[in-house]
Order: structure tokens, then sequence, then C-alpha cells
């Protein structure tokens, strides 16, 4: 089984089994630094990515966002997404999420694509597109970083400043390699 997991700004983290297609309830936990693990959310069907901020917590649930109350577990939002794509996509994260600077953004795999929108929690408006590419990754603090399709390395941050970068290796070799990618942002680096 495949573990998600997702850390609020208080230390709490929400843990689930990872499914992108299961048809049946998926218990999501929470493991608060001050006490025991216990059961934050029973979600009707897989769990794709978790993410959460000082007061919710948010679930890809199928096609669907659904956002919680930390303070009640009561649900306080849904959002429609587009469905994952999985043709071509290796062993690519399919879908990734980070609740930051007061909106959320999630990361969808479209086959040879990566697909990244946004939304505010605060808003029934459904998520909208803000980047697309070859490779994509979520930084904690929101700031997306993908590959566009002229090979160049791309920062946008929350306040929809772009940054574009250095061209990324793209000299296939026969071994499989030679090719560079956006697969993780941590510890300050982009790797």
């Amino acid at each position: 089984t495949q573990i998600t997991a997702a850390e609020a700004p208080n230390g709490a983290v929400f843990v689930s089994a990872e499914s992108h297609a299961n048809p049946t309830p998926t218990v999501v936990w929470v493991v608060d630094p001050i006490g025991p693990a216990e059961i934050a959310e029973h979600v009707n069907g897989g769990v794709s990515a978790l993410a959460a901020d000082a007061t919710n917590f948010y679930v890809v649930s199928n096609s669907t966002v659904i956002g919680y109350a930390r303070s009640t577990g009561n649900q306080m939002g849904q959002w429609s997404l587009p469905p994952v794509n999985t043709a071509n996509t290796s062993n690519a994260d399919l879908v990734s999420m980070v609740a930051a600077a007061g909106e959320v953004v999630v990361m969808i795999a479209q086959g040879n694509l990566e697909d990244v929108y946004r939304f505010h929690p605060g808003s029934a408006a459904a998520p909208q597109m803000i980047a697309q590419g070859t490779s994509a990754a979520i930084g904690p603090d929101g700031t997306v970083y993908y590959e566009r399709s002229d090979n160049h390395l791309v920062a946008l941050s929350p306040a929809g400043v772009t940054t574009v970068g250095p061209v990324l290796a793209n000299s296939p070799n026969g071994s499989g390699g030679g090719i560079a990618g956006v697969d993780a942002v941590a510890g300050g680096l982009v790797w």
C-alpha cells in the first residue's frame, strides 16, 4: 500500500492509503503532536493527495478536492478537477497538492504533461490552470516549478511572478538518461 501524507503548520500530520480509483470509503488519519493518532475523516472513494493549512485540510478524491474544517471535521468546500490521465505517466506522481499562502495548488498528471491548478478555499470558483509542463513540482510555500515546452525551468510564485531559469538537459541517450525534469522541491532546492 502506498501512503500519502501532509503536514499542517502546527505539526499535525494527515495520513491515508493512496488510491486513485478506490470505490470504497478511505480513512484519513491525523497524528497531532500532542496526542495519539485519530480518524480525521472517512472519504467516499480513493485518496490521491492531501494538504493542510492552519484552518482546513484538503483531500483529492477521484477528480474532486474536498475541504474539511480542522476544528469540526465538517466539509467546508468542494472543487472539481479534470480526471487524471495515466497514459505515458510511468512512475510520475499522478496528483500532488499544497495548501500555502491562502490558496491550494494541485498538480495533475495528464499523460506526458503535468497540469497545475490553483484555487482559493474561501471561494466556490473552479480551480484555474496556472501552469503546464513536461514535469512539475509544488514547493511548500505554493511556488510552482515546471519545465516549459522549450525545456526552461520556470518558477511561478504564489503572487503570480514568473521567473525563467536555465534550460534543462534534453539529450536522450541509449541508456534512457540525458533528460532532466522537475521532480521535487525540498531543502530550498528544486530536484
